[in-house]
């Protein structure tokens, strides 16, 4: 997909989750209101106000919005159909921070060294370690590092090699 398109479409779909979040926020007030008008004794109808801030809601939804036009960018060329890009657009915010946590980017954007081509994660300290060749199935898990019998309980190992 173009990237203009991921990029419009994205900022739609996070537009278009914004508008979710209001309609929840107005029917929350129309409920209030509800109440109000069924009780016994008449108090004052709440104002729409106290559901909606219109400034921060505002910004909110333009940021939200520029986050699913960045979002629909950075994957256009993984984007397919017009609903899958609307669909980046919604999970933006959850998206690009998860993209930022992982090892790979923040190394990149702290100068470290990238990790070898045709390495895994290591079992314990996420550091590299070199990925398996030949079908092996790499190192053996050790079975006293994971139980799953409850602790304070004995389990009898069988060890093998």
């Amino acid at each position: 997909m173009e990237w203009q398109t991921a990029a419009a479409m994205g900022a739609a779909g996070a537009l278009l989750f914004e508008a979710v979040i209001l309609f929840g926020k107005i029917s929350e007030w129309q409920a209030a209101r509800k109440t109000v008008r069924r009780a016994r004794r008449r108090r004052r109808l709440p104002p729409l106000r106290d559901y909606v801030d219109p400034c921060p809601d505002v910004l909110v939804g333009l940021f939200r919005c520029g986050l699913g036009a960045a979002a629909g960018w950075l994957f256009h060329s993984q984007i397919t159909t017009v609903y899958a890009a609307a669909v980046i657009g919604v999970a933006a915010p959850s998206l690009i921070q998860n993209l930022g946590a992982t090892k790979a980017v923040r190394n990149a954007i702290q100068g470290g060294a990238p990790a070898p081509v045709g390495s895994v994660p290591g079992p314990s300290t996420g550091e590299a370690s070199p990925a398996p060749s030949n079908g092996e199935m790499g190192p053996a898990i050790r079975n006293d590092t994971v139980s799953d019998v409850p602790a304070g309980t004995q389990q009898e190992q069988e060890v093998t090699e």
